[in-house]
């Protein structure tokens, strides 16, 4: 029997850093019924309401271990559209939600959905050509408990990272 227990919680004593962001003390969470999630949507609804920094111009999609049937460490999320200074300033916003209620969001920008989409469930449909995708972060330096990652992603136009 396969049980997804969403409301299962995980904590972790380390630190993480992103770009600008520091944090210590974070949660695993095993699914987007859980609580912690909940409020990041809510957070993020607010951001739409507002039509912060134009966000209602984007689709932001949620993919990954979350949806999974087990304890996810991150939250997976795609931001979709355009790559200008509007984007930059909503992927740090989503970063800070993450850093705030230390459930860390792993999120980067893509101008398309076709690879999110063929991850979260399009698979099966997939006809074997090879993607290109492009994805941009606001950072490429990551640390965790003191260990560094800088990453070779050459720094763009809007301060956007370009993943290869």
């Amino acid at each position: 029997m396969n049980i997804h227990d969403h409301y299962r919680t995980e904590m972790w004593d380390g630190h993480l850093e992103y770009g600008r962001f520091k944090g210590s003390k974070w949660f695993a969470i095993g699914g987007y019924k859980h609580p912690l999630f909940k409020a990041i949507t809510r957070e993020i609804e607010w951001l739409y309401g507002q039509n912060k920094y134009n966000i209602r111009d984007y689709t932001i999609y949620v993919c990954g271990g979350l949806l999974e049937g087990w304890v996810s460490w991150d939250v997976d999320m795609v931001l979709v559209g355009k790559r200008n200074s509007d984007a930059f300033e909503i992927l740090s916003a989503l970063k800070e939600i993450g850093f705030r209620y230390r459930v860390y969001i792993d999120a980067n920008l893509q101008e398309t959905a076709e690879g999110v989409l063929m991850n979260c469930g399009g698979m099966k449909d997939y006809d074997g050509r090879e993607l290109t995708i492009a994805a941009y972060e606001i950072s490429n330096r990551f640390v965790k408990d003191g260990d560094v990652s800088v990453y070779d992603w050459p720094l763009g136009d809007y301060m956007l990272h370009e993943r290869e």
